[in-house]
């Protein structure tokens, strides 16, 4: 089957002869687009013909890249174009046409590396800098290469309400935000990534979109299904009356991105709420349309369904892999245990912990009990590249009242160790930003939607925190930021200035140390399943990675909090000719209190405090 059908073209066209726009409501009788000239004040109303299907059309042999337009919908609305490529003045203000051809790409022949090699940075734009722009994270690609990460994924960019949001307020998926800069801002940033060797992921939400104002419905009511919804309201339409443009207009969307700003690859947030019972799902569609563009397609899907990662042939999406949260929950109850909402499920033991990275995920068609009901597949025919893992990432912490980050809430000696098991695992890492030198800055929810509409953002997120029956104390809740002021998105910001503080230079160097590892020793990047397995004893973690030729990579792991009592048994590996400490996440470089844990001659481990040891043995 062909990946994209093409009916129409959503979104204005240059064409050799001026800018033919587009627009698809069967439901209305007439659609007009009043331009402003990109270069004087002069103003043109042209009256679009319906053409079938809901398809209106009409070409503007005046229209050039600038200019301004708005539709009018049955001589009542005026509207912004659902596929605006730019909205200057804010989504509800007139979107712009925009060439893409014009921008001059310095790195024409970039090749992204393989989903196996990849290192992931988390960032939301508008706090990752102070500036919060495109052209400001440019000045911090040197910093993220020398770090040794490889892939920045972007939290959404498409435009939204307001001054700030998280990006999954969905508005007008086509058009970068103002705030962040022009579309050929974000041209700019991924064009200098790629000349830095870094992969470009951007997260889209094809899920939902925002409930104020919903454009897509004002345009179309078609755009949602008449009987499906999920947690944010209507579902997309993806598969009853009148789809098919709904379809086109999101694999339209994801190759406008790939082809236009020359996106790597994408995050697709909370699959598991879209819904499509077509023969060929959307999603497999999306996959097929990223694919013929040599990109990754990540997917967050709470179900643990192993067939979002199968091909298509074996009766799944193909997908590059997905978000295995089983990781971080696991971890986040073996360092502080809260029994709120889904982390009831899990119990934050070693044994837990250890069946996890066995799999991939813990839940493989067990009882959930968070959702009185079983949860996910088993996995253990892909590959951990598949399985993107994470200690901390923007929903794990601006889903707290207060929006703490990992590191705010144990010790610095768990957080070292609890960072050199993620960092050396088989599976595919993922930061979030800051976490690299324990940032200070919280990362807390916050919005700009104003009016009656931001009111109820606020009451409801006050609702929701004292709904899970958290062991938070009512002064927490009370204290709560409120997502809608201003302050809130400030104190999220990344304070770069930390860097040159002893503590977060001596975390900052674990993590280097890390990846420097991971990169380039040769038995940890034996990453397929034959060459690692996972066992513990007496509450400690072994993961052991081994070469075809005896040497032997052996990752041991402590992340209980309290002191512990002295520990000592045989070590539970085949003794090689000798074994040596390659790596302490207790040295003193990393900000620890060094020690002597392991004792070579009788092969012995003793901990008082939560640690991580990476021991080498030669062939």
């Amino acid at each position: 089957m062909n990946v994209v059908t093409q009916l129409w073209r959503h979104g204005p066209e240059i064409t050799d002869t001026g800018v033919r726009y587009h627009f698809w409501s069967p439901e209305v009788h007439s659609v007009s687009v009043t331009v402003t000239a990109a270069d004087s004040a002069e103003r043109r109303i042209l009256e679009l013909h319906k053409d079938h299907d809901g398809w209106f059309s009409v070409e503007d042999a005046q229209g050039r890249a600038g200019d301004l337009y708005l539709f009018k919908l049955d001589d009542k609305t005026d509207l912004p174009d659902v596929a605006s490529r730019y909205q200057p003045e804010g989504v509800r203000g007139p979107s712009q046409v925009v060439d893409s051809r014009s921008f001059q790409w310095r790195n024409p022949h970039w090749r992204s590396p393989k989903m196996e090699d990849l290192v992931i940075y988390e960032l939301h734009l508008g706090t990752f800098t102070p500036e919060g722009t495109f052209l400001s994270a440019m000045e911090r690609l040197d910093y993220l290469k020398e770090l040794g990460v490889n892939a920045i994924e972007i939290m959404p960019v498409n435009a939204f309400p307001g001054a700030r949001n998280w990006g999954y307020d969905t508005v007008l998926p086509y058009a970068p935000a103002d705030c962040y800069g022009t579309p050929d801002d974000f041209r700019r940033l991924i064009d200098a990534a790629h000349g830095k060797g870094l992969v470009v992921i951007l997260d889209v939400v094809y899920n939902h979109v925002c409930g104020e104002p919903n454009l897509l419905e004002a345009s179309c009511a078609h755009y949602f299904h008449e009987e499906k919804g999920n947690e944010w309201g209507k579902c997309l339409n993806f598969d009853g009356e009148h789809s098919d443009p709904v379809r086109e207009y999101f694999l339209q969307n994801i190759i406008y991105w790939m082809e236009e700003f020359r996106v790597d690859g994408f995050r697709l947030d909370a699959v598991h709420a879209i819904h499509d019972k077509s023969s060929v799902h959307i999603l497999e569609e999306i996959t097929q349309a990223v694919h013929a563009r040599s990109g990754i397609v990540i997917a967050e899907d709470n179900s643990n369904d192993a067939s979002r990662l199968r091909k298509a042939v074996d009766g799944g999406f193909g997908m590059n892999a997905m978000w295995a949260d089983d990781f971080h929950h696991v971890m986040k109850m073996c360092l502080k245990p809260e029994h709120i909402a889904h982390f009831k499920s899990y119990e934050g033991t070693v044994d837990e912990l250890v069946k996890t990275l066995n799999h991939g995920w813990l839940y493989r068609g067990q009882s959930f009990p968070y959702w009185g009901r079983t949860r996910g597949t088993e996995c253990n025919d892909l590959h951990p590249s598949q399985f993107v893992y994470c200690i901390s990432n923007h929903d794990q912490a601006g889903n707290r009242p207060l929006g703490e980050r990992l590191n705010h809430l144990i010790s610095p000696e768990a957080y070292r160790a609890a960072s050199m098991l993620f960092l050396l695992s088989p599976y595919t890492p993922m930061l979030f930003m800051g976490q690299e030198w324990s940032a200070s800055s919280p990362f807390v929810f916050f919005s700009n939607h104003g009016g009656k509409f931001g009111e109820g953002v606020s009451i409801g997120r006050c609702r929701e925190f004292k709904q899970f029956g958290a062991e938070w104390p009512e002064t927490v809740i009370e204290n709560m930021p409120d997502p809608e002021m201003e302050q809130s998105f400030k104190v999220s910001k990344l304070n770069w200035e930390e860097l040159i503080g002893p503590a977060q230079e001596t975390v900052l160097l674990l993590y280097k140390q890390c990846f420097r590892l991971r990169r380039e020793d040769p038995i940890l990047a034996l990453r397929d399943r034959e060459h690692w397995r996972v066992w513990s004893e007496n509450n400690i973690l072994f993961l052991q990675y081994a070469d075809d030729k005896g040497g032997s990579r052996l990752l041991v792991t402590c992340l209980w909090s309290e002191v512990l009592t002295y520990a000592d048994w045989p070590l539970c590996v085949p003794w090689g000719k000798g074994w040596s400490v390659m790596m302490s996440s207790e040295e003193e470089g990393f900000g620890g209190k060094n020690g002597e844990h392991f004792d070579v001659s009788n092969r012995r481990f003793s901990f008082d405090r939560p640690i991580s040891l990476l021991l080498a043995s030669e062939a």
